[in-house]
């Protein structure tokens, strides 16, 4: 499965969401896992 994303670098972070149910939860982490 392909997805044409473009993400930008010139903001602080960019998000991405991908589910299948009608509610997504976002989490803040301090740093990449």
């Amino acid at each position: 499965m392909r997805f044409n994303l473009s993400l930008s670098t010139d903001k602080p972070f960019d998000v991405v969401g991908m589910g299948l149910n009608s509610v997504d939860f976002l989490n803040v982490v301090p740093e990449f896992p």
